[in-house]
């Protein structure tokens, strides 16, 4: 699938939302995945204002009722399972029903079902091609 506006890219992440709560996000740099996932959490519920890359906090979580929230990771900076247990960011996933992961590393190991890889590859200064993968 390709989009050339960032209108398309947030009726693309509309969609995601409705029907996935499970996502692996990679893509190419300066591709879209800060807007993907501000538009994701916002048609889950959350104010989009309060989305931001977890890149250098490893771990966000946007909670808009007291029984619902997403869970929002960067492996980026994670390079050992070790670090991303110290961290307790399997045990975070395990208690999340809703989760975005950035750059996931070896995600056979802690998400175990039920999950879409999808990929945004920069085209162009204005489009981008979306691969969804979806893997149970």
């Amino acid at each position: 699938m390709f989009v050339s506006s960032p209108y398309d890219l947030q009726s693309y992440a509309k969609s995601v939302a409705k029907n996935h709560k499970k996502i692996l996000l990679t893509w190419d740099l300066w591709a879209g995945k800060t807007t993907f996932s501000w538009w994701f959490a916002q048609h889950r519920g959350v104010d989009q204002t309060s989305v931001n890359s977890p890149t250098y906090t490893y771990i966000n979580t946007y909670i808009w009722t007291t029984w619902e929230k997403i869970l929002h990771v960067d492996m980026y900076r994670i390079s050992s399972y070790e670090q991303a247990a110290s961290l307790w960011i399997f045990d975070l996933i395990d208690n999340h029903e809703i989760i975005i992961i950035e750059r996931p590393k070896r995600e056979e190991e802690y998400i175990d079902k039920d999950r879409v890889r999808i990929h945004i590859q920069k085209t162009d200064e204005y489009e981008r091609e979306i691969t969804i993968q979806e893997i149970s």
